[in-house]
C-alpha cells in the first residue's frame, strides 16, 4: 500500500489500487478491511506507527547518539517514506480521522517512550523536563525533514539542526 500512497496520496488511494498493487482480488482487501476507512486506519496504525517506532525507539544508542542519527541519512528509509509522512501530515489538516490517528500515535505511542528514554538516561530530570525535551527534540527532527523535502537541505542546515537538538538535550540534568 505504501507505494500506492506515495504515488497517489492517501486521500485518493482506493481499495482497487491497493489490491492491484498487492496482486490480490479487491474482495480480499475488503475481507480484511471492512471498508476504505478501515484500510486507511490500518495503514496509519501499522505502517506509520511501526515506522515511527523504528525511527525513534529502535536500537540501544544513547539519546545523544539517537539525536545525531535522527538528522542523518537513513532516518527515513527512503524519499518515498518521507513523502508518505508529509502527505499524512498535510491530510491531517483536512481530515479529522487522520488527525485523530496521528495525534494518538504521537501522544500514546511515540512521545511517552521517548520521554521515558530521556528519564532513564537522565535520572535527575523531572518528568516535566523529560517530556518537554522529548517534544522539543521531535519537533526539531520533524521540522528538519520537512525543510529537507522543500530543498532546504544544505549540510550546514543539518549541522545547525543537530546542534540545536544536542543543546536541547544538554538542558537535562544527569
Amino acid at each position: 500500500m505504501a507505494g500506492v500512497v506515495a504515488r497517489t496520496g492517501l486521500a485518493d488511494v482506493t481499495a482497487a489500487e491497493v489490491a492491484a498493487a498487492a496482486e490480490v482480488p479487491r474482495t480480499l482487501v475488503f475481507h480484511y478491511f471492512k471498508d476504505r476507512t478501515g484500510l486507511v486506519t490500518a495503514f496509519i496504525d501499522e505502517f506509520v506507527g511501526s515506522y515511527g517506532d523504528r525511527m525513534f525507539l529502535a536500537g540501544d544508542e544513547s539519546p545523544r547518539e539517537k539525536v545525531h542519527l535522527a538528522f542523518g541519512p537513513g532516518f527515513y528509509r527512503s524519499g518515498r517514506d518521507l513523502l508518505i509522512w508529509l502527505d499524512l501530515v498535510a491530510l491531517a489538516g483536512r481530515d479529522d480521522r487522520v488527525r485523530d490517528r496521528l495525534r494518538a500515535l504521537w501522544n500514546e505511542r511515540w512521545l511517552p517512550p521517548v520521554a521515558r528514554l530521556l528519564r532513564t538516561a537522565h535520572p535527575a530530570a523531572t518528568e516535566a523536563q523529560a517530556d518537554a525535551v522529548a517534544y522539543g527534540l521531535l519537533c526539531l527532527i520533524e521540522a528538519h525533514w520537512a525543510f529537507q523535502a522543500q530543498g532546504v537541505d544544505q549540510p550546514e542546515r543539518t549541522d545547525q539542526a543537530r546542534a540545536a537538538a544536542t543543546a536541547l538535550l544538554a538542558t537535562l540534568p544527569n
